[in-house]
């Protein structure tokens, strides 16, 4: 019961142990969930949990020329950081109109998670330093922006990782702040001993994402920090978990090449019914509604829940059902289990 003992937020406690293990590891991370999706409370509570260890930690977000400068300053200084952000919309949001910003940011991040150095001359910036891991979170409406961008080409998508949340258990909400003193109190670290072999799915997982020389050199610098925070008897079967996980990327997106260039199509729709139709079990429609930010009395606020919805019963991910007058979105029976945690 390695994640039972996080109680009403234990379905928060796995993609919380995989951001703490890769920010520990050195490694970047796109948490990829629906708004209200909990990607703001894990990322909270991991920073949480860092700055109570004395560990450097550090929000980003809207930055120029000058702030990237003096990033790059307290970078050298620290030589061991975790840099966070709760939404990466907020970023490119505001790089839009300045691609070349958005760009040096990213391969700032990117370059000293994966070797630790990174050199710019003609903007003056030179920066060395042991490990630097990054967090942020991206609703699935923004991916398709994200992957057909050229920075996610150079930049993101070989050297980020992308964690899919699928909820393992039916979860109740609980206040952020509550969640995250639970989770950051319930915490218990192990030494982290290889005395384990790392899944080959997990390998899989990350080579599909990220090639395969990174792909597992991230799987054993994951590894290595996840056995910190699960016990000896769980880690194999945890890896498992989250190699699902890592692998729903397969399931959402589609990426080809043309004259032009890469195309991408998201199933953003599909996957945000089934996160719904997962976490609350059954999921009444009229929180789907509610959880979609959808309102008044327009005909579009309708017909989007209703175009989400038959979106993901047109791949077979998740159904509709009537129960005494009341509509539902159930979950497919084969995803629950292939997303559930057989840990004891």
């Amino acid at each position: 019961m390695t994640f039972g003992r996080w109680g009403k937020v234990r379905s928060l406690a796995p993609p919380y142990l995989f951001g703490l293990a890769a920010a520990r590891a050195g490694l970047p991370v796109f948490f990829i969930a629906p708004r209200s999706g909990g990607k703001t409370t894990i990322i909270k509570a991991v920073e949480d949990h860092l700055k109570e260890r004395g560990e450097a930690v550090d929000f980003i977000s809207r930055m120029g020329l000058r702030g990237l400068r003096k990033k790059a300053k307290w970078l050298n200084k620290v030589q061991e950081a975790v840099l966070v952000n709760d939404d990466f919309s907020l970023i490119w949001g505001s790089a839009r109109s300045d691609d070349y910003m958005l760009g040096k940011m990213m391969e700032l991040i990117t370059s000293l998670s994966y070797d630790g150095r990174y050199a710019d001359d003609g903007l003056d910036i030179r920066v060395e330093m042991r490990r630097l891991g990054f967090l942020s979170g991206v609703q699935p409406y923004w991916l398709k922006a994200m992957m057909s961008h050229r920075t996610f080409h150079t930049h993101i998508g070989q050297k980020c990782i992308r964690y899919y949340f699928l909820p393992a258990w039916p979860s109740q909400d609980v206040d952020e702040l509550e969640a995250r003193e639970l989770l950051v109190e319930r915490t218990e670290e192990y030494d982290a001993a290889m005395d384990f072999k790392i899944p080959r799915e997990f390998y899989e997982a990350l080579i599909i994402q990220c090639g395969p020389t990174r792909g597992k050199m991230y799987a054993e610098r994951l590894a290595r920090e996840l056995r910190r925070l699960i016990p000896k008897r769980y880690i194999h079967q945890a890896l498992k978990f989250y190699a699902v996980r890592l692998r729903w990327e397969e399931e959402i997106v589609s990426r080809w090449l043309t004259d032009t260039g890469y195309q991408v199509d998201v199933r953003w729709r599909e996957y945000t019914a089934l996160y719904w139709a997962l976490r609350y079990r059954p999921c009444p429609y009229w929180l789907l509604r509610l959880m979609l930010g959808v309102s008044g009395s327009h005909p579009a606020s309708t017909r989007t829940v209703a175009e989400i919805t038959e979106a993901g019963v047109s791949v077979g991910w998740i159904a509709k059902q009537y129960n005494s007058g009341q509509l539902y979105i159930v979950a497919n029976p084969r995803i629950i289990k292939r997303v559930a945690w057989e840990g004891r």
